[in-house]
């Protein structure tokens, strides 16, 4: 072996160089999602009320998809699929909140850290934080070098906790502004819980939006957290059994929500990461307000008001455009990994044996119009189960009972059944992966209080 010259030895580096960090179109990617959030609730998708100023601001310099779909009703498995690019049946995670995502899955933080970004998650619903400890590396903590979920504020009328949005502000803008992310290569995630019911903004907000009762349609308060004809019981605030009144104080939560986001929005452009990142916003999905029958709930059903989200994405270097193609949670998978570099990385050193996602990068110029995305709810052969899909024409239900149900999203004539089977059935179709290990969270009596005081276990399959 030949030996180093003294000189040599004195010029090699003291360790061995950084491993280089993946290149792709954004220095870092922020996701940003919104809990129980509706699109129709906010200025840039129409609504005339101002909820949503910092959002409308947004959506001027990005891209807003008015045609964007949860792949479910609960948060859990939404998120869970958004980090994973496939359906909670594939995770093991269809049941509702109760479960939690197996060790098994690779989430998009796994990928960015393991690429060497530093990687972070701020969460402000209680059904989002870590399991418990002898249940492993599980959840959708994995990934994370920091994932806080924190939470100190009870809710006034139930046993359960939650941040609420200028905490949650607080708490990104601290990591923001800690050693970690000082490099500005990085990946973070951000979970506001308002505007989840029940509806109790801040006084001033609730001032605002408050407006006379041109309805005045009363509604049944209800014993159980059912949300189909009555207030659901953990949703009545003070007695309140006004309709208009409720959805005002949903308004006012957006609002909350929405002046808070502004801080965060801030604190990026004061430390020039506005330019340079991928910025997702989203919500984890929707709540019926009052249509057909149903009232301040989610997790109910796959109709439009509760699967149907906001997305808006800032891109680098893109100006602002609306899309109308159907777009997906799972989606964001290819559109997150290619932004950060990470899909010419991993084709180095693919495993035959993964999953091919079915989303499709957000990046690709032009989207098919008619592609089918699937909407679950519910463990299969369970009396909560229903399937469905959306395209840019339908969104298609099949009951638990066989029924199918189907709404236009345009202005249509009658649709060809077996048309709408055979794209239900393309959108249902497994993605050739393993499905995951289905892993309920075990906790002790007060953990289950808590999920059902949230509205999470009532009615679900046991």
């Amino acid at each position: 072996m030949r030996h180093l010259s003294l000189l040599t030895l004195l010029l090699l580096p003291a360790c061995s160089p950084e491993r280089s960090l993946p290149q792709g179109p954004a220095q870092r990617v922020i996701v940003i999602s919104c809990d129980t959030l509706r699109a129709d609730r906010l200025g840039c998708y129409g609504y005339p009320l101002p909820t949503s100023p910092t959002l409308d601001a947004l959506a001027r310099e990005s891209t807003l998809y008015r045609s964007a779909w949860t792949t479910a009703p609960w948060t859990a498995p939404a998120m869970a699929a958004l980090m994973t690019g496939r359906t909670p049946d594939e995770l093991g995670v269809h049941g509702g909140n109760r479960f939690a995502l197996a060790p098994e899955a690779l989430t998009l933080a796994e990928e960015a850290r393991d690429a060497g970004f530093a990687t972070a998650a701020v969460v402000s619903n209680w059904v989002l934080r870590q399991p418990p400890a002898g249940m492993g590396s599980s959840g959708l903590s994995q990934g994370f070098d920091v994932y806080d979920d924190e939470m100190k504020q009870r809710e006034g009328n139930r046993e359960a906790f939650e941040r609420h949005a200028d905490a949650t502000s607080d708490a990104a803008i601290r990591w923001l502004d800690s050693s970690a992310a000082r490099d500005g290569r990085f990946f973070l995630w951000v979970h506001y819980q308002d505007p989840h019911g029940p509806y109790t903004p801040p006084a001033e907000f609730a001032q605002r939006f408050k407006r006379e009762d041109t309805l005045r349609v009363e509604l049944p308060t209800g014993k159980t957290q059912s949300g189909k004809g009555q207030i659901p019981a953990y949703q009545v605030v003070g007695g309140e059994r006004s309709l208009e009144s409720y959805r005002a104080r949903y308004d006012a939560e957006v609002a909350w929500f929405d002046h808070q986001l502004a801080r965060l929005f801030t604190c990026l452009r004061e430390k020039n990461w506005w330019e340079d990142t991928l910025l997702v916003f989203t919500a984890d999905h929707g709540e019926s307000l009052g249509e057909n029958g149903w009232f301040f709930c989610h997790g109910e059903n796959l109709q439009r008001e509760t699967v149907q989200v906001p997305l808006i994405i800032r891109f680098p270097g893109r100006s602002s455009r609306m899309m109308d193609v159907p777009v997906s949670h799972l989606d964001l998978w290819p559109t997150i990994r290619e932004a950060l570099g990470l899909e010419s990385a991993a084709r180095e050193t693919a495993d035959p044996s993964s999953p091919a996602r079915r989303g499709l990068s957000l990046f690709t110029p032009e989207l098919p119009l008619q592609r089918p995305l699937p909407l679950q709810l519910g463990t299969p052969g369970t009396a909560r189960r229903h399937v469905g899909m959306v395209d840019g024409d339908w969104i298609f239900t099949v009951f638990p009972d066989g029924r199918t149900e189907y709404t236009p999203l345009r202005e249509l004539g009658q649709p060809q059944l077996p048309e709408l089977q055979a794209k239900l059935r393309q959108a249902q179709q497994p993605d050739g992966g393993p499905r995951l290990p289905v892993l309920p969270l075990v906790g002790d009596g007060r953990s289950r209080q808590a999920l059902q005081n949230l509205g999470y276990t009532e009615g679900e399959d046991h």
